[in-house]
């Protein structure tokens, strides 16, 4: 383990040095609102977010280099890569805010599991 890698309600994505606790980079301007989940996948090459800006995004681990984001139309509470190597498959999922779940339907709270296909940069 080379690295310690968080997100923040402050829209910033992290990489620590956890043998000193230093930051080693800070990512800001990719996310516009609070990010809500870090999933990496089974070799830890990639890693996805997601965000209340309505969006998952996925990453190449080594450079941070953004690879595809994509809108899911609601806020997302978490997403995961596919734990299967020939799967390119991210799954996202999220809806309206906790203190509106009472007051709203299942539909037009949009709460919903959305698959992506990260190999061809789209919605399956």
């Amino acid at each position: 383990n080379e690295s310690i890698y968080s997100v923040s309600d402050d829209t910033t994505l992290r990489v620590w040095n956890p043998e000193n606790g230093d930051c080693r980079h800070v990512m800001e301007g990719v996310h516009t609102k609070k990010i809500t989940d870090l999933q990496f996948s089974w070799d830890q090459t990639l890693m996805c977010t997601s965000c209340s800006d309505h969006f998952v995004r996925l990453f190449e681990v080594k450079t941070l280099r953004l690879l595809y984001a994509f809108n899911a139309e609601r806020p997302l509470n978490s997403a995961a890569l596919s734990p299967l190597p020939h799967c390119p498959y991210m799954i996202a999922g999220g809806g309206q805010d906790a203190m509106s779940v009472t007051t709203t339907a299942a539909q037009q709270g949009k709460f919903e599991t959305i698959f992506f296909d990260h190999a061809f940069g789209e919605e399956l």
